[in-house]
């Protein structure tokens, strides 16, 4: 009997050991968006400005990251709406002329409108039914629209690298991208957007639709 659980008091010990064995240090990383080798995340070559031992701007390594919600908290962007147009290229001099030929208006009132569109998809607003017309009218007017007060805050290129997804790091292609960043005052952007709102609001005529459209422009500006 005493053999039984000695054996039984060994096995547990040996067990117990295995788990531990198995389970990550406390100072190990385990996969952290950082360090995973699964993401095909672009590795910044070089740049405009490394010539010089000059950093790249902050807005393109924090829009490289985390796209333009991020720029949007900088402290120096936190009260504007941003915008940021891009063009990719095999040659940086094509990259950068085809982008400065590039018509920014259109491509900023195009992003617009994928803003308004999925402000409009996040809304409870119970029958979107009835406020459908509406809301197709008001994406159509904001990408056909000219939006004033943008102004250009910075251009920049960098070579970019793209790995394939896995264990080892191989190159799955390498671009030459532009960036242009434009920016408006909320305030102003909100302006001409709560026309755009009002107006095609004021061609739905029933009760019902109204209330339904008054509760869209309540909820829209939040996270615009």
């Amino acid at each position: 009997m005493k053999k039984v659980v000695l054996i039984v008091s060994v096995l547990l010990v040996a067990l117990s050991l295995l788990a531990c064995v198995s389970k990550p240090a406390k100072n190990e990383k385990a996969g952290t968006l950082a360090d995973s080798k699964s993401v095909n995340r672009p590795e910044i070559i070089d740049y405009k400005g490394s010539e010089f031992n000059a950093n790249p701007p902050e807005w393109i390594q924090v829009f490289i990251e985390s796209d333009i919600s991020g720029v949007e908290q900088l402290a120096r962007y936190k009260d504007k709406y941003c915008v940021v147009v891009e063009m990719d290229g095999k040659d940086k001099e094509g990259v950068m002329l085809a982008l400065a030929n590039l018509k920014a208006p259109v491509e900023i009132a195009g992003r617009i409108s994928t803003r308004v569109q999925q402000r409009f998809a996040g809304a409870q607003v119970g029958d979107v039914d009835k406020i459908e017309t509406y809301m197709e009218n008001v994406v159509k007017v904001a990408r056909e629209a000219s939006f004033s007060g943008f102004g250009k805050e910075g251009e920049t290129w960098t070579y970019l690298q793209y790995f394939k997804p896995g264990p080892k790091k191989e190159l799955d292609k390498a671009v030459y991208r532009g960036y242009q960043l434009w920016s408006i005052s909320k305030a102003d952007l909100q302006k001409q957007v709560d026309a755009m709102l009002s107006g095609e609001a004021n061609k739905e005529k029933t009760p019902e639709k109204q209330t339904a459209i008054d509760r869209v422009k309540e909820a829209f500006y939040e996270g615009f």
